[in-house]
């Protein structure tokens, strides 16, 4: 018999983490701006989304924001929304942070990890509505098992959403 290590188990994730160029201008917006705009998911549950803006509105996930153009038109558009962008993509992010603060939007907060472990930290009926511009763009079969529109990303979905 031979002697095999064992591996834990890892979770699949929907995305892999390819950096690319992170500027100095994004990383300075990361520094500078994320205590402010950015919210932290480590420790809290459950999560109240509520708490990191100034105006009780409901709110909006936009899950893969990617460079954020999206997500800070929409916000700009719909004052009466609170967004809250969840991505992995660091120099993505340090662009919208920039972003928020040249325009000075009070309607949007960052998040950046997994959105499966921010929809397990947050209630119930949470969110008015949850934006995905570009789900799925893995279009091999071996890739499925990293699509995010899955059973359990749905259920999940249905579980924060108002009903």
């Amino acid at each position: 018999m031979k002697n095999e290590s064992i591996r834990p188990l890892r979770t699949i994730r929907s995305f892999v983490i390819r950096e690319g160029r992170f500027t100095d201008a994004q990383k300075n917006a990361v520094a500078k701006l994320w205590p402010n705009l950015g919210i932290e998911i480590e420790s809290a549950y459950p999560l109240n989304l509520n708490d990191y803006f100034l105006t009780l509105q409901p709110l909006v996930f936009d899950i893969g924001f990617g460079n954020g153009e999206s997500l800070i038109s929409i916000a700009q558009q719909r004052s009466d929304l609170n967004f809250v962008g969840i991505e992995v993509y660091r120099p993505g992010i340090g662009m919208v942070l920039r972003k928020i603060e040249e325009l000075d939007l009070n309607n949007i907060r960052i998040i950046n990890a997994d959105v499966m472990n921010v929809l397990s930290k947050i209630n119930d009926d949470s969110l008015l509505g949850v934006l995905i511009w570009f789900p799925d763009p893995w279009p091999k079969k071996r890739h499925q098992k990293r699509r995010l529109i899955q059973k359990e990303f749905l259920l999940e979905i249905i579980r924060v959403l108002q009903s």
